[in-house]
């Protein structure tokens, strides 16, 4: 009797434990022809002929199982680390100081309007670059000299501290981009 109260509780620790790490967390799935022990920046593209940077280059999750599975029959079940920084909805006034920081500390030529505008910003019609549906278009046009593609700015944007971003598709499906492989703990 004594065996089966520990295999017990040893099963109610692992319980426990697995819940502690993930309460609160977003569960996202991936899915993917070919098993993937850890995802790699470095790796994106390798293994796929359906790579799609639209939503920016990064490793692409989603928060809907059936969505997943039109990728691929082999589903990877993942949470991010809760103090990651995610770009979404509206960009917060500590992400963009953290990205004007950034482009002055990497000499990027910044416009006469970037200091008003990253250390004052207004949300709005015009305000795009504050907008993450639209951060890659609107900040390759800004600084296009500088960052010539989606994997540039992703880059960029890692170096800024900031993790990945989240978005909504055209059809409604939530989106998770992540850049910073470091953030992804895979859970099945």
């Amino acid at each position: 009797m004594g065996e089966n109260i520990n295999k017990f509780s040893d099963k109610l620790k692992n319980f426990n434990q697995f819940i502690n790490e993930n309460v609160g967390h977003d569960v996202w799935y991936h899915g993917s022809n070919k098993p993937v022990d850890k995802f790699l920046f470095s790796l994106i593209g390798k293994n796929s002929d359906r790579i799609t940077n639209y939503h920016g280059y990064g490793i692409y999750f989603v928060d809907n199982i059936k969505t997943a599975k039109s990728y691929g029959d082999i589903i990877i079940k993942i949470v991010i680390n809760p103090n990651s920084d995610i770009l979404e909805g509206n960009i917060t006034s500590e992400q963009l100081l953290k990205i004007y920081n950034q482009l002055i500390e990497e000499g990027v030529k910044l416009r006469d309007s970037d200091y008003k505008w990253y250390n004052n910003p207004t949300y709005g019609e015009y305000s795009v670059l504050t907008d993450v549906e639209e951060f890659y278009d609107i900040f390759m046009r800004f600084y296009g000299d500088t960052f010539k593609s989606n994997k540039e700015v992703s880059e960029f944007l890692i170096r800024c501290g900031i993790d990945g971003l989240k978005v909504i598709n055209d059809v409604g499906d939530k989106i998770l981009v992540i850049f910073n492989e470091d953030i992804i703990k895979i859970v099945n």
